[in-house]
């Protein structure tokens, strides 16, 4: 989908985003942060985690207070539920959301973070799921928790979309010493 022309209307604003959490969430906090944050646990309908294009995905996860501290519930000010697909590897990172739904804290009440929560939606035909050498397009449920002091845990489910080979094999000419044959 590239348009080698350069664009003749207004130029388009640059999306550059850091994502500093894709995967499961403990990998990049400290014990410290862990401990002073509610826990996401996510789980997928499927234990394989490998959906068709056109499928439903189906979600559930539950928000675990600390059983220390009664009132972190209140600290807890929107709940964000997403569906999307990452870009990562040479060049910039692009992301691409399917799915969205927000809880502001109006709806973020205790009782509410007592029950298993859950979301379902349709996938798209693309992008499919790839495991590149250049590049990989990988597919996440994702669950953010906003807290009251500007803190947020994040926790990701990954899936695949498609039922795509992963290469084995880099292609000619990426490997140092080999050359396209012409």
């Amino acid at each position: 989908m590239e348009n080698r022309h350069p664009r003749k209307g207004e130029k388009l604003a640059s999306a550059r985003t850091k994502f500093r959490n894709f995967g499961p969430a403990s990998s990049q906090q400290s014990q410290s942060e862990k401990l002073d944050l509610p826990i996401v646990e996510l789980r997928l309908g499927k234990e394989s985690a490998q959906y068709s294009p056109g499928e439903i995905l189906t979600c559930e996860y539950d928000v675990k207070l600390r059983d220390d501290d009664p009132s972190e519930d209140n600290q807890i000010t929107a709940i964000e539920t997403s569906v999307l697909w990452i870009t990562e590897g040479k060049g910039d990172t692009d992301m691409g959301v399917h799915f969205f739904e927000r809880r502001e804290k109006k709806n973020v009440l205790p009782e509410l973070l007592k029950h298993t929560h859950k979301l379902s939606t349709m996938l798209p035909q693309s992008p499919l799921s790839y495991e590149g050498w250049i590049v990989k397009i990988n597919w996440a449920v994702r669950v953010r928790i906003f807290m009251r002091d500007g803190s947020e845990k994040t926790q990701d489910e990954l899936f695949r979309l498609g039922h795509t080979s992963m290469l084995t094999k880099p292609p000619l000419g990426l490997v140092s010493g080999e050359e396209e044959e012409s």
